[in-house]
């Protein structure tokens, strides 16, 4: 039998793996790069917003445009995204997982060498652009497989994933529940889902809650932090739950 005392130091080892990972070269600020010249000044996040999401395109081509890693890379962000699931999911790391709009890979570059390095990390994104970016500043991992593709449409059967994360991304989807549908589909029945989002944005005028199908919820709540990007606190919301 596994004390509690054992169980707590093994996990405050693999969240000390985070800042690890986190606190690699390649993560530090060298500029804005050029952040506000291209999402705020354009004032997408206006009323105009959801026509601008509406082709995916419009999307690829802003974050396309500037240095994701120096403009919008939190790492407050995304050590709360990480901490949270390894505390409240139980896994063995051998797990198939997917992440939906996985952008230039940060999340899914630790996920495949850290958590999950026995099993396999999927992950998948309009833009092949940004994955590439990710893949040559982080490497690409032999067991983080990249796709091309629109989250409200999966390329995958149904109910082959144990895990499924959508980090920072629903807000920017056409129909989120759509992607949520698609999330659900292709989990299997008892794995986990883990999705962030921002409520405040144009796509998300309905709760999430309103439409996911949970078995339990495991976590709900909502976290803050300063977006790099906007030099302003944002809050988000944030759920993880069974199928």
């Amino acid at each position: 039998m596994i004390s509690g005392k054992k169980i707590f130091c093994m996990t405050c080892e693999k969240l000390l793996v985070i800042d690890k990972y986190l606190d690699q070269p390649q993560f530090f600020s060298t500029g804005n790069g050029g952040y506000l010249n291209t999402l705020h000044s354009a004032g997408i996040f206006g009323k105009g917003f959801k026509t601008f999401i509406e082709n995916p395109q419009n999307v690829v081509a802003a974050y396309e445009d500037y240095d994701y890693f120096t403009a919008r890379f939190s790492k407050e962000e995304v050590r709360h995204n990480l901490q949270t699931f390894m505390t409240k999911v139980s896994f063995s790391g051998e797990e198939q997982v997917l992440s939906v709009a996985c952008g230039p890979l940060i999340y899914e570059t630790f996920l495949s060498t850290n958590l999950f390095s026995k099993g396999r990390v999927f992950a998948v994104d309009l833009s092949r652009s940004l994955m590439k970016y990710g893949s040559e500043k982080l490497g690409q991992p032999k067991n983080l497989y990249l796709y091309e593709a629109n989250a409200q449409s999966l390329p995958f059967s149904s109910e082959v994933f144990d895990i499924c994360f959508s980090y920072a991304a629903l807000h920017w989807i056409p129909d989120p529940e759509k992607a949520v549908k698609e999330i659900e589909r292709v989990t299997k029945k008892g794995g986990f889902v883990h999705i962030t989002y921002n409520p405040n944005f144009a796509g998300m005028e309905t709760p999430l809650s309103k439409f996911i199908r949970a078995e339990q919820i495991i976590h709900d709540s909502s976290f803050t932090f300063v977006h790099p990007g906007f030099g302003e606190k944002e809050t988000f919301r944030e759920i993880i739950y069974k199928r």
